[in-house]
């Protein structure tokens, strides 16, 4: 009893230095998109039991940032047996009680940011990244909603922050280019491209975070200059030389695993915003068998002001 106390009591210390450290020298963001993360097991997504939500805190915890861009996450209730309670969460406002239009009935994908104590923010409005302009289009997804929160350090400007979820299914591949799955994704590029469009021209700072669902940094691929087209110069992908080397767990067999070679988690930025230690967070080989964790690893950085 008395270690288990004193473990807590280092816990809390830790996370209220962290706090009071906010912003004083650095700041460290992590994109995660955790595969189904929801209390309600559904046929869509994947059943945890408590050994594994164990798994996924302590995985957390190992390297906790101060702000996280999550994504597939279904509620509060969810993320809190993940993060500490000590976060705020931020979900896209697709899951306000006035967009029921635009939830699912059983389970839901979300995007959102979790901010650490101590970090000062507004919410804006979010938006949805269509397939086309038309919501009355066929191509249209529920899915696709940005969060977008704005953060306010002690040193600098505000940083505009932007959690994303972007379409699956589109390959690199000439052939692709033309599919269904393939011009969502290009729509969806066009209209991140308009946003950044906005906060360049007024001269705004930002990080984008998120499940691109492709490998923005192949060359010359469509996606990436559609998203940084008007201000080629001014936008940079601080994931383009990652390495990528993801290893999770067969959809079709748990017993095998799965080594994940091209990142499609990444991290978009303005000019002026740095970002050091860029990092894949691999799982443990034994973690992955043993536990349901997700189907993507975490990127981890640091923003130095």
């Amino acid at each position: 009893m008395i270690k288990k106390r004193t473990s807590l009591l280092i816990l809390t210390v830790y996370f209220f230095l962290k706090s009071a450290n906010a912003y004083a020298d650095s700041l460290v963001i992590q994109t995660w998109n955790m595969q189904w993360l929801a209390i309600v097991p559904s046929s869509m997504g994947v059943t945890r039991h408590d050994p594994d939500w164990l798994a996924l805190r302590s995985f957390y915890q190992q390297q906790p940032p101060d702000i996280l861009f999550f994504q597939e996450v279904d509620s509060a209730q969810a993320l809190q047996k993940v993060l500490p309670s000590t976060y705020t969460l931020l979900f896209s406002d697709r899951s306000l009680s006035s967009k029921r239009h635009h939830q699912f009935s059983d389970i839901n994908q979300y995007t959102g940011i979790a901010l650490a104590p101590g970090i000062h923010y507004t919410n804006p409005t979010d938006f949805s990244l269509p397939a086309t302009t038309s919501k009355s289009s066929r191509y249209y997804s529920k899915l696709r909603w940005a969060t977008y929160v704005i953060v306010y350090p002690k040193q600098g400007k505000p940083i505009h922050l932007l959690s994303v979820h972007l379409k699956s299914g589109c390959s690199t591949t000439k052939r692709a280019k033309s599919t269904k799955a393939c011009r969502e994704l290009s729509s969806q590029a066009a209209h991140l491209g308009l946003w950044i469009d906005q906060r360049i021209e007024r001269n705004e700072r930002f990080i984008i975070g998120g499940d691109f669902n492709y490998p923005l940094a192949a060359a010359n691929n469509p996606i990436w200059q559609t998203i940084s087209t008007s201000h080629p110069q001014d936008v940079v992908l601080a994931t383009r030389n990652l390495k990528a080397d993801c290893q999770v767990r067969s959809k079709r067999n748990a017993k095998r695993l799965i080594h994940y070679r091209r990142l499609i988690d990444h991290f978009i930025t303005s000019r002026d915003i740095v970002l050091q230690q860029v990092a894949q967070r691999t799982y443990a080989e034994s973690d992955v068998k043993q536990f349901q964790l997700s189907d993507h690893c975490p990127v981890i950085a640091t923003v130095t002001h």
